[in-house]
């Protein structure tokens, strides 16, 4: 099956892979280029939160949280601006920290004087930070399965302000390259139909061809190419078909050759045959010895079974194997070429072992 269909699963091969290759290179272009554009988004909203937040504070106040431990009156000064800025954006947690990661002031009062532990991650990246720039995060999810980002702003010398911002449209560009996978899994199912399609159109035209060919090869002259055939395979069975009858031309060419040879000889074999007949009477009449005349005889049988031969040559039969006495073939030949083989003193011999078939 293979074989025979060599060059279909050649094409449906080369179309599922091509178009596999394509999904996959635009599916993963597509998926960078969303989620990098949405983070790249993000990154940029949650540098601004930072710093609209660090401008909304006073920096007497940073002053008294150098100091030591902030008062019951700071925290609520520092909860109340983060409380304004969850409620007007997105950011679901806002604290303050120091070089040592710990928290000075939480926006729910978590982890106060206790070290974050989830920000030593990032502690490289704090600590390059200068006074007034402000980094992002890569995404990561929460205890929650929800997609999260960090955005860390350095405030004062010792003091930074830690931003966490809800990233739940990442979830949607994820999902979008599992719809990406759905529609690659189902333009491969439909590129494998329509590259089925197209190679059984390529190679039922073939097929014919083969079929028209085959049939030509047993000498079926009246054959007729297959008429639903179109585009250059179509030339191509113009061409077998020219050749079909340029064959048939010369089979009629070469029969009536025969003919003619076989004509032009046995008129003189008849005569021959006519004659040493003839003889063979008049020898018989005498009492003479017929031998010659009976080997005259056999040869010009044989020459007239050999024109029948040519003659049949032309018109091939299925064969039809006969069962044949083999030593008197072996003396027949021996007898034809004997006189050749004398005259250039080569000697015949024969080693025959015939074994009896059950």
């Amino acid at each position: 099956i293979l074989n025979t269909s060599y060059y279909k699963a050649r094409i449906i091969l080369t179309f599922s892979i091509v178009t596999i290759i394509l999904v996959v290179a635009i599916s993963f272009i597509s998926y960078n280029f969303i989620r990098n554009l949405y983070l790249e988004e993000i990154s940029s909203r949650i540098k601004s939160t930072t710093q609209i937040i660090s401008n909304q504070i006073d920096e007497s106040y940073l002053d008294i949280l150098s100091i030591g431990n902030p008062t019951k009156l700071t925290q609520d000064y520092f909860q109340n601006i983060f409380t304004r800025n969850i409620i007007n954006s997105n950011p679901s947690e806002i604290f303050l920290f120091n070089k040592e990661f710990l928290v000075i002031v939480h926006s729910q009062g978590l982890y106060e004087q206790q070290k974050h532990t989830n920000l030593l991650i990032y502690k490289s990246d704090i600590d390059e930070l200068q006074v007034g720039q402000s980094i992002t995060s890569i995404p990561f999810k929460g205890g929650d399965n929800v997609w999260y980002l960090w955005g860390f702003y350095k405030v004062k010398d010792n003091i930074f302000l830690a931003v966490r911002e809800n990233a739940k449209q990442l979830e949607k560009v994820e999902q979008f390259a599992l719809q990406f996978i759905y529609f690659g899994v189902f333009l491969t199912i439909v590129t494998i139909m329509i590259s089925w399609f197209v190679a059984r159109s390529i190679t039922t035209p073939i097929d014919k061809l083969i079929k028209f060919s085959n049939e030509i090869g047993k000498g079926n002259f009246k054959v007729k190419p297959s008429t639903d055939i179109r585009g250059e395979i179509a030339l191509l069975s113009e061409a077998m078909d020219k050749m079909k009858n340029d064959l048939s031309d010369h089979q009629k060419n070469r029969e009536y050759l025969l003919a003619q040879i076989a004509h032009e000889i046995r008129n003189p074999l008849g005569g021959i045959e006519l004659f040493a007949n003839l003889l063979k009477e008049d020898l018989i009449a005498e009492k003479k010895e017929i031998d010659n005349v009976e080997k005259i005889l056999k040869e010009v049988t044989q020459l007239k079974n050999l024109l029948t031969a040519f003659l049949n040559y032309s018109k091939p039969k299925p064969p039809s194997p006969t069962l044949i006495n083999l030593p008197e073939m072996i003396k027949e030949l021996e007898n034809i070429f004997m006189p050749e083989l004398k005259k250039k003193n080569i000697k015949f011999s024969s080693n025959l072992v015939i074994k009896e078939i059950n």
